[in-house]
This record gives C-alpha cells, sequence and structure tokens, in this order.
C-alpha cells in the first residue's frame, strides 16, 4: 500500500511532503521529490498508531528513533 503523506516537523512544525509505503513486514517514508528512503523500521517496531479524534485526518505513526539524525 502507498500514499501520499505529510511528516511535520517537530521543532517548527514544518510540513515534509514524503510518501508512505507499508508492505507486509515494514513501513517506508520516502521523500516525495527523489522518492529516496528517509525512515525504515519493521511493523513489529512500531510503537503505537495515534488517530485524531477530529475530523482533521490526522495520524501518528510512533516510531523508534534508530539512530541519532532520526527526528
Amino acid at each position: 500500500y502507498m500514499l501520499p503523506v505529510t511528516k511535520y516537523d517537530r521543532h517548527g512544525y514544518k510540513a515534509r511532503p514524503r510518501i508512505l509505503v507499508v508492505t507486509k513486514d515494514s513501513l517506508y517514508l520516502l521523500d516525495s521529490k527523489t522518492l529516496k528512503i528517509k525512515q525504515q523500521t519493521g511493523l513489529v517496531n512500531l510503537k503505537g498508531i495515534l488517530v485524531s479524534n477530529l475530523s482533521d485526518g490526522f495520524v501518528v505513526l510512533q516510531m523508534p528513533c534508530t539512530s541519532n539524525k532520526d527526528k
């Protein structure tokens, strides 16, 4: 499954266009312009999924921070 999403920066809330790819084993976030993999995690490592109770379409995927450059 693949769809365009917006990743919001933790500091300043800058919107970053991404493509979310879900396979049977993993989640991938790709840069929407270069299609370079920005982040990858196994579905078993997903810490949680939060869904907004408003009609804003916000979904938060809680992913582990695997390196110092991950945000």
